[in-house]
């Protein structure tokens, strides 16, 4: 009877746990990006054709740099969840990081990174893959 109780406990354990499609950022997103674009309710659509130089570095699955114009913009730690994002209303990976006011939800296909803030009317950074 015990063992029967413990399998039931173990089961459920996994059946509650969130499933993601698989992705998993750290391995994705390690390394340097470089900006492509910048769409924001508030300011409209910036593109490289503005002459701003952005690149975003992800150092050692925990640290990074933005850096705008060969200088530093943000830096610090970032860390990464996959959890409930009240924007789109479903699971999604955010990103907090230290010297940005607002997480990001991070989006990641082959060598194009997305980062939109979590917020209404925040923007959303494209990058390429350096």
């Amino acid at each position: 009877m015990k063992q029967v109780f413990s399998l039931l406990i173990v089961a459920s354990l996994f059946a509650c746990s969130k499933k993601t499609d698989g992705f998993v950022p750290s391995n994705s997103i390690e390394g340097k990006w470089n900006w492509i674009s910048t769409f924001s309710g508030w300011g409209g659509l910036s593109d490289t054709s503005s002459g701003i130089q952005q690149q975003l570095d992800f150092i050692d699955f925990d640290s990074y740099t933005w850096t705008k114009n060969d200088t530093m913009i943000h830096s610090g730690f970032y860390d990464f969840q996959n959890k409930h994002s009240w924007l789109t209303d479903k699971n999604e990976w955010i990103v907090t990081a230290e010297g940005m006011t607002t997480p990001m939800i991070l989006k990641v296909s082959k060598d194009t990174l997305w980062l939109t803030d979590e917020a209404t009317d925040g923007a959303t950074h494209r990058f390429l893959k350096d």
